[in-house]
């Protein structure tokens, strides 16, 4: 509730379920317009004001969604923390030693040899089978270091896309899948 109120939206059962998970393996799925840019925003912040040291990812859908992302961060960290540093365009540092950093999943290889604790992947489902792979790789290849690590694709289904999603929904290797009620899947 506090979250909430700082931020002055309600967030839905489904959305603190995600944002507040400890599960490893995150799918998210639910319609346009639902506030899953949102959420990921206030979950890697909310962990990484949690965890001294963390280092989360997030992958965002184009350059144009990255500078989206970044704003969105800057909004929601504000109501959030006040001594948040922005010390490069694509990285937002806090004083416990945390950091948020934004990639353009369209250029994957930028994250390439970055080591995090956490990784969001945006619009999962706009990306087509193999790509989506190959990110899905490289991002177990940047958390493989951490314990503590998770991976969340969060996107909207559509039908290119349904394929991929039943593999993953239906897989072991993700252990949760959280949708929104009475609405996909």
């Amino acid at each position: 509730e506090e979250i909430e109120e700082r931020l002055g939206i309600n967030l839905e059962r489904e959305q603190l379920e995600y944002i507040f998970n400890k599960n490893k393996r995150i799918l998210f799925t639910s319609p346009r317009r639902y506030g899953k840019d949102t959420m990921a925003a206030v979950r890697a912040i909310v962990n990484s004001l949690a965890t001294p040291n963390r280092r989360t990812a997030i992958l965002a859908y184009g350059q144009v969604a990255v500078r989206q992302v970044l704003e969105l961060l800057e909004y929601v960290s504000g109501p959030l923390m006040y001594n948040k540093r922005v010390c490069h365009p694509s990285r937002i540092t806090f004083d416990n030693g945390s950091e948020i950093l934004v990639f353009n999943g369209k250029e994957i290889e930028q994250m390439i040899g970055h080591r995090v604790d956490e990784v969001i992947i945006q619009e999962a489902f706009m990306y087509n089978s193999s790509t989506l792979d190959v990110i899905i790789n490289l991002s177990f290849a940047s958390i493989i270091h951490s314990d503590d690590y998770s991976i969340s694709l969060i996107g909207t289904p559509n039908p290119i896309s349904s394929s991929v999603l039943h593999n993953l929904s239906t897989s072991r290797v993700w252990s949760t899948t959280i949708v929104k009620a009475n609405e996909m899947l």
